[in-house]
Order: structure tokens, then C-alpha cells, then sequence
């Protein structure tokens, strides 16, 4: 099952926590908190037709890395995302 660009407030962290690969614009919020390049999928730049089709064609050619790029994406989901984590974060701010 894939995901694709739902255009919800929290959909990148619901998928993070769904243990899928992720292909994500660089004009998303949170991009750089929940990609870890080569390690649980690729950010692309959405005005740069070139680039949408390489990182398209990279996720394509590693299709048999899909469940061990989802598990990465479930561990930063419960590394930076937990509510628990959160919780924590903004009492240590307080």
C-alpha cells in the first residue's frame, strides 16, 4: 500500500509512523526532521522536473529496500514524533 500526497497537517508523521518509505517535497514543513536521504527515501524538489524524475526513478530501483526503509521511517516516527517524546521536549522547555 502506498500513500501519496495526502494534504493533511500531520500526514508526514502519520506516515512515518505507518512504516512507509517516503518521497517528499522539499517545500514540506518538517522535510528535514523526517528524511534521512538513502536511508528511508528522497526529497525532491518540486520545480525541478529533472529531479522529481531521478528520485521517482531511485525509489523505483530500490523498491526491494521498501520494508527496511519503512522500519527507518517508524524509528524516527518514535525518535522525534512520539507524543511521549514531545511531551517531554516541552517540559524540558518550560
Amino acid at each position: 500500500e502506498t500513500l501519496f500526497f495526502i494534504n493533511k497537517k500531520n500526514s508526514i508523521v502519520f506516515t512515518l509512523f505507518a512504516s512507509k518509505p517516503m518521497l517528499l517535497s522539499n517545500q514540506c514543513g518538517n522535510n528535514y526532521e523526517a528524511i534521512d536521504e538513502n536511508s528511508n527515501g528522497y526529497v525532491f524538489n518540486p520545480y525541478d522536473t529533472n529531479d522529481i524524475k531521478k528520485k521517482f526513478n531511485i525509489m523505483i530501483e530500490n523498491r526491494k529496500d521498501f520494508n527496511s526503509m519503512g522500519k527507518k521511517s517508524f524509528e524516527i516516527a518514535n525518535s522525534k514524533f512520539h507524543p511521549r517524546k514531545i511531551v517531554s521536549s516541552f517540559l524540558e522547555e518550560i
